[in-house]
Order: C-alpha cells, then structure tokens, then sequence
C-alpha cells in the first residue's frame, strides 16, 4: 500500500506544494487554497479512479470475481470530480475557499476508494 500511494498520489500531487513554494520565492504569497480553488485537483480524481476501473475490469476477467460495487464506488469518483469541475469552472461568484475545500475533499475521497478498492480486490501487489 506504501509504494502504491507513493507513486499515486505523492508524485502526482507534488506540483501542488511545488508551485506554492514558487510563487513563495518570486514573492507571490498565495496560499494553497487560492492555488486549487480552479478544481485542477479533479482531473487527478478522474484519471485515477478511470485506472482503478481499468485494472478492476482485467482483473475480473482473470479471476471471475464480483465487481459492480467496486465499480459503483468508482464511477462515483469520476461523477463526484466531474461535479467538483463543473462547478468550479462554471460559478465566478463560488467562494474560493469553498471550492478548495471541496476539491481537497473530493481528492481524499477518491484516494480512500480507489485504494480501499485495490486493496481489497488484490490489486496492490
């Protein structure tokens, strides 16, 4: 589970603190929230729980296991990120920090079940 969400989502998310270190050194004090409030986090969400779907899929073919309620919880990943995105990108009047704060949640959301999810099918060998 260590190497998995090492590789999944500390790598992936690393430009994140990255570029508020940046705008830090040029002298730009943005905080995180101003930084993820576009919900470009979401795209993360999506792509992650779009892999998971992938390899849940082969390897019920493989093994003949049951995967409706894997896949129903990550199809909800995907229609909660695109959800997150819409309104993000659509309401110029949303609260900065409420947006953040619900792609920061829709991320962590995501992360526990993808990763529920592959460890439970077997999934992080």
């Amino acid at each position: 589970m260590i190497v998995w969400l090492f590789y999944n989502t500390v790598i992936p998310l690393l430009p994140v603190p990255l570029v508020l270190l940046g705008s830090w050194l040029v002298g730009a004090n943005r905080n995180i929230l101003s930084l993820l409030r576009d919900g470009q986090l979401c795209f993360y969400c999506t792509a992650l729980s779009a892999v998971a779907i992938r390899d849940v899929m082969l390897n019920s073919t493989e093994e003949g296991i049951s995967i409706e309620i894997p896949l129903v919880g990550l199809l909800f990943c995907i229609i909660f990120s695109t959800f997150t995105y819409g309104i993000a990108v659509t309401h110029d009047q949303a609260k900065d920090w409420k947006l953040a704060l619900t792609s920061i949640f829709t991320t962590i959301v995501t992360i526990i079940i993808v990763a529920g999810t592959r460890q439970t099918m077997g999934l992080l060998k």
